[in-house]
C-alpha cells in the first residue's frame, strides 16, 4: 500500500529508448506468433527475440558500465541444419567524462551448422562477426567461433575462441556451463559457470559466475540473477581502467540483474491462444502541496503536479512512466537544471498463496536538463522487492548507485492501511534509509487519510524523519510535513 500523497513506493524505471525498443520486439514477436501457422515447418524457421535487463553482463563484466540495455534478434534455423541471424544490443564502453560517447550499439551476425546427436542432445558450431557502429577507432569489429554442446533445455557448454578480441590485436578462450533446472509452475532455478582465458588478450585469466531464478509464462519470462566475477578478475579491470585513463572499477562488482523477455517460437499455437492476454492502460493525476519521498521534499517545500501511466497484463507485467516537476535548490542559489522527474518501471507481481503477494521491479530514475547545467549525470536505477498480506505491507529497495553518488544504498519500509469508515481508511508507514556509504542514515514515518470518492480521491498525511535526515538535508527539506493531495484516476 502506498500514502495517498506520498510517493514513497519507487517505480520501474528505464530510459524511453529502451522501453521503445523493447515494446517494438515484443510487439513484433506477438504479431509473428500470432499469424503463425502451427502445422507450418517454414513458418517454424524464424523465430524473434528481445530482451531488457538493468545490466548486460558477459564473460563476467558489465557492457553497459552497469546501466540496462536491451537487445532483440532474429534467427533462421533449416531442417537441414543450417542456420544464422543477427543480434543488436545496447553498450557503453567508454567512461563518463571521455570525448567518445559515440559507441552504443553492437551488431553481430553469424550462421552455424546444428547436429542432432539422438532425441536429447544436440551439438552446433557458429561463426560469428561483430561491429560497432560509431566507433572512432581505426578498426572496431572482431570475430568469435562458437562449439557448443547441449542436453535438452537442461544445460550447454560452450567453448567461445575470440579472434582480435575487443580488437586488442590477440585472442582468448571462454569456457561457460550453463544449467536450468525446473522445479514447477514454470520456474527454473538457473546456474552458470565461466573462465575466461584472457592471458595473452588481458594480461590474466579469470572467472565467473551466476545464481538465480526465472519463471516462463506464455512467450514471456522474467529473470533475477546474481552474478560475481573472482577477485582476479576485479583486479584485472582496475588495473586496465588505470592503465588506459578509464574508470574500470565497478564493471565487474557483483549484484543482481533483472531480465524480460521475449520469444515467438515458446509454445505451439495451441498454448499462446490460452495466454490471457492485456490488463489495459491506467493512469492517475495528482496535485500534491508538497512532494514528499522518504520523509524528504523533493520540491522545497512547494506543491507539484504528478501524471502516471501504466499498463499491464493479466500475468503479472506491468510496464510504465511517472512524472512530477521537483526543485531541490533553495531561491536565491544556481539552479541545478532539475525540474523534472520521470521515473519509468517495468515489474512483475503475482500471487503465491491465498492474501499474499510478491512484486519485483526495477525503477529508473531520470532527471531531464541536470547534466546540461551541472556537468554530471544524476540518473540511477533502483531494484525494489515487495510483499503485502492482508493490511499490511513491506518493501526493499536497493541500488549500486544510490541517487547517483555512485555507492550503494538500501531502503526499508514497512507500511498497514486500515478503512475505518465507508470511503474513509487511514494509512500509516514507518522506513529505514541506509545511507552509510554516502551520507547519513535515518528513520522516516509518517500516517495519513484518504476519502475514496470513486475516481477522485482525496488525502492529507503528516511525515516526520529522525535527527540525522537533517545532516544531509539542511534547507528545511527533512523537517516535520503535513501534505494533502487531490488524485484523480482514469
Amino acid at each position: 500500500m502506498r500514502y495517498p500523497c506520498l510517493k514513497n513506493d519507487v517505480r520501474f524505471k528505464l530510459s524511453s529508448t529502451l522501453i521503445a525498443l523493447l515494446g517494438l520486439t515484443l510487439a513484433t514477436s506477438i504479431q509473428a506468433k500470432d499469424v503463425a501457422d502451427a502445422d507450418s515447418k517454414e513458418d517454424e524457421r524464424w523465430s524473434i527475440y528481445g530482451t531488457l535487463s538493468s545490466d548486460d553482463i558477459e564473460h563476467g563484466f558489465s557492457r553497459t558500465l552497469g546501466d540496462p540495455g536491451v537487445q532483440a534478434a532474429m534467427i533462421y534455423r533449416d531442417p537441414s541444419g543450417w542456420g544464422g541471424g543477427f543480434r543488436a544490443k545496447t553498450i557503453d564502453f567508454v567512461a563518463n567524462g571521455l570525448a567518445d560517447r559515440d559507441l552504443f550499439v553492437s551488431l553481430r551476425g553469424f550462421i552455424g551448422y546444428e547436429w542432432q546427436l539422438d532425441d536429447e542432445w544436440q551439438a552446433r558450431v557458429s561463426g560469428h562477426y561483430l561491429n560497432f557502429p560509431g566507433s572512432t577507432a581505426e578498426s572496431s569489429s572482431y570475430e568469435e567461433v562458437y562449439g557448443e554442446l547441449l542436453y535438452a533445455e537442461l544445460f550447454r557448454f560452450r567453448v567461445d575462441y575470440g579472434h582480435d578480441r575487443y580488437t586488442l590485436k590477440e585472442d582468448s578462450v571462454a569456457y561457460e556451463l550453463t544449467g536450468h533446472y525446473p522445479i514447477g509452475l514454470g520456474y527454473t532455478i538457473d546456474g552458470m559457470f565461466g573462465f575466461h582465458d584472457a592471458e595473452k588478450l588481458l594480461g590474466d585469466s579469470y572467472s565467473y559466475h551466476s545464481l538465480g531464478v526465472s519463471k516462463r509464462f506464455g512467450p514471456f519470462a522474467i529473470s533475477l540473477m546474481y552474478h560475481d566475477t573472482s577477485k582476479r578478475g576485479d583486479k584485472l579491470f582496475d588495473s586496465l581502467g588505470e592503465m588506459n585513463g578509464l574508470d574500470l572499477t565497478k564493471v565487474t562488482d557483483p549484484g543482481f540483474v533483472l531480465s524480460f523477455s521475449s520469444r515467438s517460437d515458446v509454445f505451439e499455437r495451441t498454448e499462446w491462444q490460452r495466454w490471457d492476454g492485456y490488463k489495459g492502460f491506467s493512469s492517475s493525476v495528482d496535485i500534491v502541496s508538497n512532494y514528499v519521498s522518504k520523509g524528504v521534499s523533493q520540491t522545497e517545500d512547494n506543491p507539484a503536479v504528478q501524471l502516471s501511466v501504466d499498463y499491464g497484463w493479466n500475468n503479472g507485467v506491468y510496464t510504465g512512466v511517472w512524472v512530477s516537476n521537483v526543485d531541490y535548490v533553495p531561491r536565491g542559489q544556481e539552479e541545478d537544471g532539475a525540474d523534472f522527474e520521470v521515473d519509468l518501471y517495468l515489474g512483475y507481481s503475482f500471487e503465491i498463496s491465498e492474501g499474499l503477494n510478491l512484486d519485483a521491479s526495477y525503477v529508473y530514475y531520470d532527471y531531464p536538463g541536470i547534466e546540461d547545467a551541472l556537468e554530471n549525470d544524476f540518473d540511477y536505477g533502483e531494484f525494489i522487492l515487495g510483499a503485502s498480506y492482508d493490511h499490511f505491507g513491506a518493501k526493499i529497495g536497493y541500488s549500486n548507485d544510490q541517487v547517483a553518488s555512485g555507492e550503494k544504498g538500501t531502503w526499508y519500509q514497512g507500511t498497514a492501511d486500515y478503512e475505518l469508515i465507508e470511503s474513509v481508511s487511514f494509512n500509516m508507514e514507518i522506513g529505514h534509509y541506509d545511507r552509510s556509504n554516502f551520507g547519513h542514515s535515518y528513520n522516516w514515518w509518517g500516517a495519513g487519510l484518504a476519502y475514496d470518492m470513486g475516481k477522485f480521491n482525496l488525502g492529507l498525511a503528516v511525515t516526520q524523519t529522525s535527527s540525522a535526515a537533517k545532516l544531509d538535508n539542511t534547507g528545511g527539506q527533512a523537517d516535520n510535513h503535513i501534505i494533502a493531495n487531490v488524485s484523480y484516476s482514469f
